[in-house]
């Protein structure tokens, strides 16, 4: 630029050393005006050079600074990138390892449900295996109960067969026939427990004291009609009459039980009982009906067994 402005003035020198010498001074004048005009023109050039060198500069300063702004905002980006990259591998790794130890969980737990169901299997199969030998217990020792009933009653049967052989043998000579004295009962005490009163009622019946046991379940049904053990009261009345030779009277008071108590865990047995001297009085088709009756509604219970093989030995 400096350059420039020198060409610019020594070539106006010149042409005023030229003019000089061969002009008038009033050409010098208008000469010298000439040269103000130019060397004014020159110096407006000269600052609009400048105020474009100046905002060349300030334009190649930004695009500097922009360009070290851009240089900078990439390397932070790949900084991220980098940082996002290391987490990326990072969650890659705990995603991997979480995966992994779910799998090892599920594992486990199909282990687990695979111990559980086979540990249940085994415990219901150990609990019908019990249930089996259970039912087969009580089923022996019905059956063994009714064949000593059946001893007991032949007994007694022969026994009574036997007291009147004696009887009508033996002759007393001029002496009176003495009626044996009848038993008697004790009254029940106006004020006993349920309990005690039950307890009383089975041990008369255990010891072979049919009537009082008789006449103290009959009380603790009456007193105590909402009790828990009044079912079994009913069922016990059945078994006393039948004792003392009632055997009507026991058939109702063993249907008594599934009429007046039909929840009761005593129907089946007193259905039974019912339909076995049934049986024995002649009354085949009301014994066939009961044992029906057993093994459809009470298919669970130990008598439904029993039932099925009377029934099995029903003529068809």
């Amino acid at each position: 630029m400096k350059s420039l402005y020198s060409k610019s003035i020594l070539s106006v020198a010149a042409t005023l050393f030229l003019l000089s010498s061969c002009a008038t001074e009033k050409g010098m004048q208008t000469v010298g005006q000439d040269v103000k005009v130019i060397k004014d023109k020159v110096d407006k050039e000269l600052d609009l050079l400048k105020k474009d060198q100046e905002k060349t500069k300030s334009t190649l300063s930004t695009v500097v600074i922009n360009q070290a702004n851009t240089k900078d905002e990439i390397e932070n980006l790949a900084i991220t990138i980098e940082n996002l990259m290391a987490k990326a591998d990072e969650s890659t790794f705990f995603s991997k390892k979480v995966l992994d130890e779910m799998k090892s969980i599920n594992k486990h737990l199909d282990e687990l449900n695979t111990l559980t169901m086979e540990s249940g299997m085994k415990a219901i199969q150990r609990e019908d295996s019990n249930r089996d030998e259970i039912e087969l217990s009580f089923t022996e020792i019905r059956a063994s109960l009714d064949e000593i009933y059946k001893v007991l009653d032949k007994l007694e049967k022969e026994k009574s067969k036997k007291e009147k052989e004696a009887r009508k043998k033996k002759v007393v000579a001029q002496e009176p026939k003495v009626k044996p004295p009848e038993k008697k009962t004790t009254p029940v005490p106006a004020k006993i427990l349920p309990e005690q009163l039950y307890q009383n009622a089975y041990k008369n019946f255990i010891n072979g004291e049919y009537e009082q046991s008789l006449l103290e379940f009959q009380e603790y049904i009456k007193r105590f009609p909402k009790e828990e053990l009044v079912d079994n009261c009913q069922y016990w009345t059945g078994e006393s009459l039948l004792k003392l030779g009632d055997k009507k009277s026991a058939i109702e008071a063993f249907l008594k039980v599934e009429k007046n108590y039909p929840a009761s865990p005593k129907v089946a047995e007193a259905l039974f009982r019912a339909a076995e001297i049934m049986e024995k009085t002649g009354e085949s088709k009301k014994a066939e009906q009961t044992l029906v009756k057993i093994r459809d509604n009470y298919p669970n219970s130990l008598e439904a067994g029993q039932a099925l093989k009377k029934l099995a030995k029903l003529p068809k």
